[in-house]
């Protein structure tokens, strides 16, 4: 019984295993777009933001975003792909959206900063929305 059970513990994790190392995927920055963010914004309350992003081809999957704070105004946010290097891709370009979840605490004025492109100059360039709340 011990050792039937061991061989399918065994394959099942065998099973859950991929060929995928760090060489076969890199992470690549994606421009938001189609930023909808509530009008009325209220302390305590849970309001949802959303995005659209572009994938420029079948090996580009959404991966997440990064969500950072540098100060208690700003929000910067960051939206990954995962892209698979040296695949035969179709070149299918699709458009999807992402949602998350802001839960002001206190009354003042946030600072949205949403990634768009890197220039020519190598710096980020970014979408940026002044949200109130009250």
């Amino acid at each position: 019984m011990r050792i039937s059970l061991f061989l399918v513990i065994s394959l099942l994790l065998l099973s859950c295993q991929t060929d995928i190392d760090d060489d076969d995927i890199h992470l690549k920055k994606i421009a938001a777009f189609d930023i909808d963010i509530p009008e009325n914004l209220a302390v305590n309350i849970e309001h949802t933001i959303s995005f659209k992003y572009a994938l420029a081809n079948g090996c580009e999957t959404f991966y997440d975003i990064e969500y950072e704070v540098p100060n208690e105004n700003v929000r910067i946010i960051t939206a990954f792909a995962e892209v698979a290097n040296n695949q035969n891709c179709t070149q299918e370009y699709r458009e999807e959206s992402f949602s998350f979840k802001f839960k002001p605490n206190q009354s003042r004025t946030y600072n949205f900063k949403f990634w768009i492109r890197q220039n020519n100059q190598g710096v980020d360039e970014f979408e940026e929305y002044e949200l109130v709340v009250d």
